[in-house]
């Protein structure tokens, strides 16, 4: 049942989070991972979209359910969890670099997981 429009809300964010923070952008050049920039700038694009902000809208709705049935830890997410989730684990920047020898692979984990 709506009592009154509530006009003093701000519109949907609809912006690049990596393409907007000027010092996350500096600490990955000084940290040696200018190779990822492109694929932060992807990854920045879809977190600060309409579809991220309403599927995290949803999960923060719906928790996650942690059941303990004879001792046994499960842990049940939903859907909108686990698209959040393999948003940032399929673009593999989280562990691209990790074991290469390429330089800044702390900085491009740390930029890809950054705001989760």
């Amino acid at each position: 049942m709506a009592t009154h429009e509530v006009l003093n809300q701000p519109p949907p964010l609809e912006v690049n989070l990596f393409g907007v923070d000027a010092a996350l952008q500096e600490a990955v050049e000084r940290g040696g991972a200018a190779w990822a920039k492109a694929q932060l700038l992807e990854l920045g694009q879809w977190a600060g979209s309409r579809a991220a902000n309403d599927f995290a809208a949803q999960a923060n709705e719906n928790p996650p359910v942690l059941r303990t049935p004879f001792g046994t830890l499960e842990v049940n997410f939903t859907a909108r969890h686990l698209v959040i989730h393999r948003a940032r684990t399929t673009s593999s920047l989280w562990s691209r670099g990790f074991g290469t020898g390429r330089s800044g692979s702390r900085s491009t984990s740390g930029a890809a997981s950054y705001g989760e």
